[in-house]
């Protein structure tokens, strides 16, 4: 968009999704996942947890732009941690040379720990990615509703 001209237009869509039954999530574990631009959405997620943080057992955030460079509020992640929020991020699918940290797409650093209707999971990105995070989520146990 830096690079339009005055009066150029741009096409942007209508907010997408159902949005995130946070309410029905009070007294479980929270499991956040964003790649990309995707992130705006769950930051919102992630300041409300952290509003009525009380309400809520662990929260966990996984977080992969495509390179180590990219990461959108980065200066925020030590005052999320701060609030109790486990970061996770990772960069996928090929980071750059100068990213020192987990390597390959989110859904593949969740961990294999069974999950069960205490946990609520909150997927925002591609299609591809979220239908592997839930299918990945599943198969630990996490109800589809949830």
């Amino acid at each position: 968009m830096a690079g339009l001209k005055v009066g150029e237009n741009i096409l942007i869509s209508d907010a997408q999704g159902k949005g995130y039954a946070l309410d029905r999530a009070q007294g479980k574990n929270i499991m956040l996942f964003a790649v990309g631009s995707a992130i705006a959405p769950i930051r919102s997620c992630l300041l409300y947890l952290i509003q009525n943080r009380a309400h809520y057992k662990a929260i966990s955030h996984y977080y992969g732009p495509l390179n180590g460079s990219e990461f959108a509020y980065e200066s925020d992640f030590d005052f999320w941690e701060s609030q109790g929020i486990s970061i996770i991020t990772s960069v996928a699918p090929t980071p750059d040379k100068s990213w020192r940290g987990l390597n390959g797409f989110v859904q593949n650093h969740i961990p294999e720990t069974p999950l069960g209707n205490d946990t609520i999971a909150c997927v925002c990105g591609m299609p591809d990615m979220m239908k592997e995070v839930s299918a990945k989520l599943m198969s630990l146990g996490l109800p589809k509703d949830n």
